[in-house]
């Protein structure tokens, strides 16, 4: 008896450490500059739901849109600024919010886990 309750005990602390923030709480935090190591980019995530993505050395700039809805980020790029190739305009990427703290952001998307840092 005294095992099932520590179990139980456990279990609730570890549930409680893996909740994912509020839509509201992840709207505060994301609003910032990010840098996406995996493509060496930067984000920047404006509190009015404009966004703009730059790659160090590389010519263009990429604007767009962001939002977050029952625990999803979704992007949609609108405005490409340069010579180099970009996905197409006006496409929408839904990432699921993996988690989030005010250091990381780790998203999925297509099967594929995104790292974002606070830059």
């Amino acid at each position: 008896m005294k095992y099932t309750i520590t179990l139980l005990a456990l279990s609730l602390l570890l549930v409680g450490c893996s909740k994912i923030a509020s839509d509201p709480q992840v709207r505060q935090k994301a609003s910032g500059t990010w840098e996406v190591p995996t493509a060496h980019s930067v984000m920047t995530f404006d509190p009015d739901g404009s966004c703009v993505c730059k790659i160090p050395g590389v010519d263009l700039v990429m604007q767009g849109t962001w939002r977050v809805d029952r625990g999803f980020f979704t992007l949609t790029m609108t405005n490409a600024v340069g010579s180099e190739p970009h996905s197409p305009l006006g496409e929408v990427q839904r990432y699921k919010i993996l988690s989030m703290n005010d250091h990381d952001w780790v998203l999925q998307f297509d099967g594929k886990t995104n790292l974002l840092r606070a830059h």
